[in-house]
């Protein structure tokens, strides 16, 4: 077994306890079962329609369309709707996987260039110092980037708790990072192999990847040069990465077109904003927000642009260190452009900056080679290092600061559920719970279309059409015009293509307890569709009514039914209509 292996099992196996211990408490204290966040349901409705022969579509018989953020994502979880019909623990599971595996392979892989710098065998005593604290140091540098990661309960709930792709992303940049650092410092014939596989899945992972990939494998060429003083390797291994990553991304593209008609996601469409000044403002402001979660975070930016100048100015001559600051460079590469993207296009709605999350592992690297450096230079100034007392002191005390400064914290991130994602939960199993109910009200007659505004939850149960009003998985609504300016994620509504699709059921937001007035006053009920509940034409078509069986009167629906729907459910003998006065808004 190599070494290199037989590091990375021993921390995946004592990674894995503490990310399982940790992911336990965040799902217990979210307090729903395992039906993930909303939009991941998303994704499981696309792979379970692909793995059942019927497409990427939204709804069997539907249009074709790219609803979804990952398509290796989807090609993930596809297998596994043949297998079961409920494979949310199967999906837990591959994500608790992906997320200590990436981890414990990024942390391993500094340590061991700490450890180049030095002997790496704790068997004997090295020349001028104590052999054990080489051991202890090593071991320190593998701890430390974990120790950062892990205190983060943001970045445990959306890597795990919330099964969307985010974990599958982490593990790709993770692949990227150490791909990247293999083609550039090794001698070996097929170094280049890991690089062009990433950068072929890379376009299939997220399309942030389109931007990312290049300046990580341009920048890194560019380090390369300037540290061999060679153009000819810093050509070779761009080109390793650059010519994979171009025929990867075209031949999507070309899919793209074919298969769905349109050369980008339809998500881009119904998300990004046309007006770029406004994008750059909200994103500015979601990246601010970020910024003043933790006093740590703008240290680490720091020490990551600090990282950025080191292959160039800090005159190296050692290889082992040019290893290890070219390693830091990739990883500050990564977790810098990883977090312009969203401030690009805007942001994100969702708790605990989700679009951050994945690139939260690197951004600590930098930072932790700073600590490690000036350790470094004060033992040397000192004469024969640190000894072992003074790195487990040093340890100790960096993940206690890394535990308190965290916000949320793991000891009060559930005190304000308003600014925690556990509610993207609630949503998911209230909607499965709405699209239970009403697949039992209409499996006699056949399903009418629901419009919806949470589209995940509801269309896993529903088996009838599933329009979603906010464009995400319907073209007709995701290319219609407008600024996107809004809620973010959710201001691609438009009146015009509601008239034309004209839903039979529609459903601005299912509530917990059926609350007639929150369908008129709450914020999501109303903002997102622009004044649609008071327009008079609304009025005309649509009747606010209470759906409950006839035999069960206390599971009844609170919903908008289209009239000529309306009236042929009144002859219905299973079904009971309450019509409801509309609850106007306070002026």
């Amino acid at each position: 077994m190599k070494a290199s292996f037989r590091r990375l099992l021993l921390a995946v196996l004592w990674i894995a306890p503490i990310a399982i211990l940790l992911w336990r408490y965040a799902y217990e204290r979210f307090c729903f079962p395992s039906a993930g966040f909303d939009d991941a349901n998303i994704f499981m409705v696309y792979a379970r329609n692909l793995a059942h022969g019927d497409g990427l579509v939204w709804h069997v018989g539907g249009e074709r369309v790219e609803g979804f953020s990952s398509f290796l994502y989807v090609l993930v979880l596809a297998p596994l709707f043949l297998l079961t019909d409920k494979p949310e623990w199967a999906i837990a599971t591959i994500n608790i996987l992906l997320t200590v595996g990436a981890l414990a392979a990024v942390a391993t892989a500094y340590g061991r260039r700490v450890g180049l710098e030095t002997p790496e065998t704790c068997a004997a005593p090295t020349q001028g110092g104590d052999h054990r604290e080489v051991c202890v140091s090593v071991g320190t540098s593998v701890f430390l980037p974990v120790a950062w990661t892990l205190s983060a309960p943001a970045f445990i709930a959306w890597t795990t708790v919330s099964q969307m792709d985010t974990a599958l992303w982490f593990a790709f940049l993770a692949f990227l990072v150490l791909s990247v650092c293999r083609s550039a410092q090794s001698s070996s014939p097929g170094r280049h192999a890991p690089l062009a596989i990433a950068a072929v899945l890379s376009p299939l992972v997220r399309p942030e990847a389109m931007l990312l990939v290049p300046v990580v494998v341009l920048s890194s060429a560019a380090a390369v040069w300037a540290m061999h003083r060679s153009a000819r390797a810093g050509l070779k291994h761009a080109l390793a990465g650059l010519v994979p990553f171009g025929a990867s991304l075209a031949l999507l593209t070309a899919f793209r077109q074919v298969y769905f008609g349109y050369p980008l996601p339809n998500t881009y469409y119904a998300k990004v904003s046309r007006d770029y000044a406004y994008n750059v403002a909200e994103g500015l402001k979601y990246f601010d927000s970020f910024l003043r979660s933790n006093i740590l975070i703008p240290l680490a930016f720091a020490a990551a642009v600090y990282a950025l100048g080191r292959p160039w100015f800090s005159g190296e001559t050692s290889e082992s260190r040019r290893h290890r600051g070219h390693f830091v460079f990739v990883a500050s590469v990564v977790a810098l452009t990883g977090h312009l993207a969203p401030i690009l296009d805007g942001g994100d709605h969702f708790a605990w900056h989700r679009f951050f999350q994945p690139f939260w592992p690197f951004l600590g690297i930098a930072l932790i080679d700073a600590g490690f450096r000036a350790a470094e230079r004060l033992g040397a100034r000192d004469g024969g290092g640190l000894m072992p007392g003074a790195w487990r002191a040093s340890c100790c005390s960096a993940t206690l600061l890394f535990v308190l400064l965290a916000q949320p914290g793991w000891l009060r991130m559930f005190n304000d559920e308003s600014e925690n994602p556990a509610h993207e939960g609630r949503i998911a199993l209230r909607g499965r719970e709405v699209g239970t109910r009403l697949a039992g009200f209409f499996a006699a007659s056949g399903y009418p279309s629901v419009g919806v505004l949470t589209a995940g939850g509801i269309a896993m149960t529903y088996p009838g059409p599933v329009i979603d009003l906010m464009g995400l998985n319907d073209t007709r609504m995701g290319h219609s015009p407008g600024n996107r300016h809004g809620i973010k994620n959710h201001a691609a509504f438009s009146l015009k293509v509601f008239y034309e699709l004209t839903p039979e059921l529609l459903l601005p937001m299912p509530t917990e307890d059926n609350d007639t007035a929150s369908f008129h006053t709450g914020k999501w009920a109303r903002i997102p569709f622009k004044g649609l509940l008071d327009k008079p034409r609304f009025k005309e078509i649509y009747t606010f009514v209470t759906l409950s069986p006839v035999d069960e009167p206390d599971r009844g629906l609170v919903l908008y039914v289209r009239n000529d729907v309306l009236d042929k459910m009144r002859d219905s003998k299973s079904l009971n209509i309450v019509v409801h006065e509309r609850k106007e808004p306070e002026s």
